[in-house]
């Protein structure tokens, strides 16, 4: 290690050491219940542009980052304009939103603490595509039947443009689509990590995928295929700043589509009901959600018991079906079924719930640990892990926590099956041979 690499780390851990007595001080000061957003929002943002700075070898946690931080940027508003976030009052409180702005803070700061451990490469490219070894025959049949599954889906609801009233028909079409979307999106996945494959064939079923998912209204199925399909074939191959440029591109367009399928005018930003201006938009919504959630155990609706409960069930959900668990051991259906909020759960609160402030520094540190370890590792298990966990990073980290473990688990156990399938087909081949 040369003096000026030496200089830079220990650097570094000052800089961290700083970040983190400050997070310290910004955890007592919200405890204490004061207002001390004028030093906080400076001080996550700080945080924010060294981390984009620090993590500009791994373009992935450049898009997570930017992607966190316009749920910041509302709060930004929030604080510094006083229009409400969310058409629901009953738990518009500032305290509340102080500890918000702690959550984006520590979760910040979590990724800083494995700053020490970033990898010096000048390029990080982790080779996804080597899962499933198809035959040119097999891989041709796999492609005749997802289009067979791409007609089939087509025939799945109505296009939400030739209704009246946008909203009224994403909802019917939520109500009336079976799971066949979704079962498109899984091949699609798979025909991806197929060794050999054709991305220009990828890109077709994405583009077709794309308009569906436009016309019915779903913008929750779109974001995984695109950042699996930017994972699988263009991850550190462009710049960093086209990659912020597709990234701030790709957040306005689906703000725009929110806005198209709830029948709000494009330009409207905000909205006034009796009396009081509020944000309108999916992410005012979900920052809400989280204040109820800290109002809720102000009140004890959620009790400490409560919440010892859902942390211990976290990881048995992987493996059982959430539909078994109550309400009251789910993220975010124990916020969503005591209070009226938009739907969704922040990854932060969901790790705070859990796990207590500690919890949300740790679940960040953990997880940026992971996703830096796959970089050069050959482990094809534990690399789908991470793709498919990076895929669906947008949805577990708005809507379900738990999908983090949840998706990665499944994909896991459909390889470990493709696997067992194929090793028993060749044993029994070689037997018959043998005969």
């Amino acid at each position: 290690m040369t003096i000026e690499n030496k200089l830079k780390k220990e650097f570094d851990y000052l800089l961290i050491c700083i970040f983190a007595i400050m997070g310290l001080l910004f955890l007592v000061i919200t405890l204490l219940g004061m207002d001390f957003y004028g030093i906080m929002i400076p001080a996550t943002f700080i945080l924010f542009v060294y981390l984009l700075n620090k993590y500009a070898k791994y373009q992935i946690f450049l898009i997570i980052f930017i992607y966190i931080f316009v749920y910041f940027w509302y709060l930004c508003i929030y604080f510094y304009t006083g229009r409400q976030l969310s058409q629901h009052f009953l738990y518009q409180k500032r305290l509340y939103f102080n500890k918000i702005l702690l959550l984006f803070y520590l979760f910040f700061l979590g990724f800083a603490f494995s700053v020490p451990f970033i990898k010096d490469r000048r390029k990080q490219i982790v080779v996804y595509g080597n899962l499933f070894n198809f035959s040119n025959a097999k891989r041709n049949i796999f492609i005749i039947f997802c289009l067979i599954l791409l007609f089939l889906t087509f025939r799945m609801g109505a296009n939400i443009f030739q209704s009246k009233n946008l909203y009224k028909a994403y909802v019917e079409n939520i109500h009336n689509t079976s799971a066949l979307p979704f079962i498109f999106l899984v091949f699609c996945f798979i025909y991806m990590l197929i060794k050999h494959n054709n991305k220009y064939i990828v890109l077709f079923f994405l583009c077709a995928y794309t308009y569906f998912c436009i016309t019915r209204g779903m913008r929750i199925p779109l974001v995984p295929v695109w950042i699996a399909f930017y994972l699988r074939y263009f991850e550190n191959k462009i710049g960093n700043i086209f990659l912020y440029a597709l990234t701030f591109t790709a957040l306005i367009l689906l703000l725009v589509m929110g806005n198209i399928k709830a029948g709000i005018e494009l330009t409207s930003l905000f909205s006034t009901d009796y009396g009081n201006t509020y944000l309108i938009s999916h992410h005012a919504d979900e920052l809400y959600g989280v204040a109820a959630g800290y109002g809720l155990i102000d009140s004890n609706i959620i009790t400490g018991f409560d919440r010892l409960k859902a942390g211990a069930s976290f990881f048995l959900q992987m493996i059982i079906p959430p539909s078994f668990f109550p309400d009251s051991l789910r993220f975010p259906q124990i916020i969503t079924s005591n209070a009226r909020t938009g739907g969704g759960g922040l990854v932060m609160f969901g790790a705070y719930l859990f796990w207590g402030y500690g919890g949300v520094i740790l679940f960040s540190f953990i997880f940026s640990r992971m996703v830096i370890n796959a970089y050069g590792s050959k482990n094809k298990l534990f690399l789908l892990w991470i793709f498919i966990t990076l895929a669906f990073s947008c949805n577990w980290i708005s809507y379900d926590f738990l999908n983090i473990l949840r998706f990665p688990f499944l994909a896991c156990i459909i390889v470990l099956c493709y696997k067992s399938v194929k090793l028993c087909w060749i044993k029994n081949s070689e037997k018959n041979f043998d005969c």
